[in-house]
C-alpha cells in the first residue's frame, strides 16, 4: 500500500529568542530579528517551496523605549524583555488581547499555589 501524496505543506518556523547576543557578524550587529532560510550548500538550493526558517530574536539588541514601539514584533519584544521588571501594564501594550494574556500567565507564573488556588476561585464566580 502507498501512501497519498502530500501537497499541502505548511511552513516550518523556529523561532529563537536569546537572552545574549548570539551574532555578532557586522552585517547583524544591529538587528534584533534575524531570519534564516534551509539551504542546501553544495548547489546552493533553497529547501524545496523555501519552506523552512529559523527566526532569531536577540533581546539585548532591542533598545527601544515604550514610547517608541510601533509594530506588534516591537510590542512583543519589548513584553518579554521587560515582563519581569513591570509592575503595571503599560498603556501601549493594553491595545493588544494576546499581550493582555500574556500578561495574565507571568502573573500567574509569580503566585504562589495559595494565591493560584484563590485567583482561579474568584475567576470561576
Amino acid at each position: 500500500m502507498t501512501g497519498k501524496k502530500y501537497v499541502k505543506h505548511n511552513p516550518v518556523i523556529a523561532l529563537t529568542i536569546t537572552d545574549f547576543v548570539m551574532l555578532t557578524d557586522k552585517k547583524l550587529k544591529s538587528s534584533v530579528i534575524t531570519s534564516f532560510k534551509f539551504m542546501e550548500t553544495a548547489q546552493s538550493v533553497l529547501f524545496p517551496d523555501n519552506q523552512m526558517e529559523m527566526v532569531f530574536v536577540e533581546l539585548p539588541k532591542f533598545d527601544k523605549k515604550e514610547s517608541e514601539l510601533r509594530s506588534m514584533a516591537d510590542k512583543w519584544i519589548y513584553f518579554i524583555k521587560e515582563a519581569w521588571n513591570l509592575t503595571t501594564i503599560p498603556e501601549t501594550l493594553t491595545d493588544d488581547e494576546s499581550i493582555n494574556h500574556a500578561v495574565q500567565i507571568a502573573n500567574a507564573a509569580g503566585l504562589t499555589p495559595m494565591e493560584l488556588e484563590i485567583e482561579e476561585k474568584q475567576m470561576a464566580c
